[in-house]
């Protein structure tokens, strides 16, 4: 790839709305320095979307699918 003539390849990043219901409806942001966001990021070589985003998710949170119920509404 030559930096100063090819464009930047698209990025795909995947993550979780991680919402609460009880005692009052709430969402998780991942704080950062210079903004709040979800807990996502980039899908590695060979890696679906699903298994990026429980990746990320674990990585960012300690959170696990089986501490959750996923709802892909």
């Amino acid at each position: 790839m030559n930096v100063d003539s090819d464009p930047p390849r698209p990025l795909k990043s995947c993550g979780f709305l991680i919402l609460r219901t009880e005692p009052e409806l709430s969402f998780l942001l991942m704080k950062h320095v210079d903004r709040w966001d979800l807990p996502k990021g980039h899908v590695d070589a060979g890696e679906d979307e699903l298994t990026c985003a429980l990746r990320e998710l674990e990585e960012e949170t300690s959170l696990r699918a089986d501490q959750l119920r996923l709802d892909s509404r």
